[in-house]
């Protein structure tokens, strides 16, 4: 199985000028949030009867607990746009251009005064794909293998691609492929956790080729078999984002000394007025 690499430039000068178009332009904008990132894709190539797609992170779970009351946490995951068939399967993306636009560090406040901090990293975003290749029923010889290439390019020249040659298993159907950090290096062109990210998705799935007995029982060569190419769909494909989280305190801030004195004489004032206030409605008896 081959390991994937970095893809030749000049072999996707087609596919980089699709990519360096402004998405803006694309008639059928879609956009999925999160609270750290939103990405706009074109419906036209992602249609909503056909695709499922979400966009979300495992948070960690919290804990509190002491006098004083201090907070901890464990867990928490990475930002997944996850993009899953509606039906049994589809054959490849085919083309899928994204753009990414990170919202920089979110805060959640905690009880203790303290908060969790979660911050992207999409400089060590990571691509990933899971296809089945299924054997057609009664095949017997493999004549050809199947494709599955992934290439992913980033608006600022990179260009990353997986091609494998799978033949399809009953034993294990399933080809999966990865492309990002650490394999494959980081995303140099990458925003910090806030920016814009352009991306251009590029996959293709090709089912291997086999041979099927013939039904003539007087068949005694391969040249009356007849050949069917195995199913090849994609079950998954995700992308993620690591995220960062830590614990930082909220300091409320402290009045300056010309502010509190300012502060002090306007409570005094009031007070004052409250009392001249209560003792000009005292009945005039009892004074």
């Amino acid at each position: 199985m081959n390991r994937p690499s970095f893809g030749h430039r000049l072999g996707h000068t087609a596919l980089w000028l699709a990519a360096a178009s402004p998405l803006s332009a694309l008639a059928e904008l879609r956009t999925v949030s999160s609270p750290w990132l939103d990405v706009a894709y074109d419906s036209a190539q992602l249609p909503d009867a056909s695709w499922q797609i979400t966009l979300g992170a495992n948070l960690p779970v919290t804990s509190c607990s002491g006098v004083p009351l201090v907070c901890m946490f464990t867990g928490g995951g990475p930002l997944d746009l996850q993009i899953r068939p509606s039906g049994d399967g589809a054959g490849g993306l085919g083309t899928l251009d994204l753009m990414l636009t990170f919202k920089g560090p979110q805060s959640l406040p905690l009880f203790d005064g303290s908060a969790i901090v979660s911050t992207a990293a999409p400089s060590t975003a990571s691509f990933s794909t899971t296809s089945a290749f299924t054997v057609p029923d009664g095949a017997q010889i493999t004549t050809g293998k199947g494709l599955a290439s992934l290439t992913v390019l980033a608006g600022g020249g990179e260009s990353l691609q997986s091609v494998l040659h799978p033949v399809a298993s009953s034993v294990s159907p399933f080809v999966t492929q990865h492309l990002g950090p650490p394999d494959n290096g980081f995303w140099l062109t990458a925003p910090g956790a806030s920016g814009s990210w352009q991306l251009s998705v590029q996959q293709q799935l090709v089912g291997s080729n086999h041979l099927v007995p013939s039904d003539d029982p007087a068949c005694a060569s391969v040249d009356c078999m007849s050949a069917v190419r195995s199913g090849a769909a994609l079950l998954q494909f995700d992308l993620l984002v690591p995220m960062s989280y830590t614990v930082e305190s909220i300091n409320s801030p402290v009045p300056e000394p010309a502010s509190a004195a300012l502060l002090a004489t306007g409570l005094l004032g009031l007070l004052g007025a409250q009392r001249r206030r209560s003792a000009a409605a005292r009945p005039r008896a009892l004074r």
